[in-house]
């Protein structure tokens, strides 16, 4: 199991001891899938997979064509840059300290399920992309998230088969 794989099955079991319903599954070097509730907050999350200090880089979130989040030597949507899509207009924010640890990763505030989708993370200086689909559920609060693992649904002890995957 890689070192990035194992540290998102950490933060997954942080998550879900202390109620917070977002799940992420890493599908390998690029592709994570994120699972949250509608009204939550989600992570999305994206990094080099080594502690670089990204402050004076360039990143771009972006949802399809839509602009998520930009990121260029600390400005940003939230601190004066224009451009970003309204639908996202104050709920994207960095995960706080991310940068020195090589992290760019957002949060997402209030989701709702027109946010579920593909998701992508650009570094342009390093022709880097990494991909990351959001799954927006409203279900009631006391069903128990769902892990995607290998083709099959983990839910709370057992395990449903047959769900179909994303392509």
């Amino acid at each position: 199991m890689s070192v990035a794989c194992l540290a998102l099955v950490l933060l997954c079991a942080i998550w879900t001891c202390a109620g917070i319903p977002e799940v992420v599954t890493n599908l390998g070097d690029t592709d994570t899938e994120v699972f949250t509730r509608e009204g939550e907050d989600a992570i999305l999350p994206c990094g080099l997979g080594s502690p670089v200090n990204l402050k004076d880089e360039v990143f771009d979130w972006k949802k399809e064509q839509q602009e998520v989040f930009f990121y260029e030597k600390g400005k940003h949507y939230n601190n004066g840059k224009r451009g970003q899509d309204p639908q996202f207009g104050g709920r994207v924010h960095l995960l706080p300290g991310g940068l020195q640890a090589g992290n760019a990763s957002v949060i997402l505030s209030n989701v709702t399920e027109a946010d579920g989708g593909a998701y992508s993370c650009y570094f342009p200086r390093r022709k880097l992309t990494r991909w990351i689909r959001l799954t927006v559920a409203h279900v009631p609060d006391h069903t128990p998230p769902k892990i995607r693992n290998a083709g099959h649904w983990l839910t709370g002890d057992h395990e449903e088969l047959n769900v179909p995957s994303f392509g």
